[in-house]
């Protein structure tokens, strides 16, 4: 990993705050992004306990340096939260739904790859 990031190759933990996610990952692996999962996002605008999860694992990203993505950002509430929590990108259908490669190289060149909230 160190070696793709000496050629620019950024890094992502995906699916944080559930399974086997290790805070340790967080200090030894050589990251840019950590992915906040889409089952804590989902209910975000509804569930207190959610929101504060969120909103610890923001701030925990931040002091480490890195920058948040929130994966199932489908409701405008929804971004609005992460938006107040400072999270810096979205992934959800509002911003684009799943597609093949051919498609995903003509969204590229039309747009941003990755929606800034």
């Amino acid at each position: 990993m160190r070696e793709l990031k000496s050629h620019g190759v950024e890094t992502a933990i995906n699916d944080f705050g559930t399974g086997y996610s290790s805070l340790n990952n967080l200090r030894r692996l050589p990251l840019e992004f950590l992915k906040i999962d889409k089952s804590l996002v989902s209910d975000a605008d509804m569930a207190a306990e959610s929101k504060a999860i969120i909103r610890a694992i923001s701030a925990m990203v931040k002091s480490l340096g890195l920058k948040t993505i929130a994966g199932g950002v489908e409701r405008p509430a929804q971004e609005l939260i992460l938006r107040e929590m400072a999270c810096e990108f979205g992934q959800g259908y509002p911003h684009a739904k799943p597609m093949a490669y051919g498609k995903l190289l003509e969204f590229r060149s039309s747009r941003a790859l990755v929606e800034t909230l």
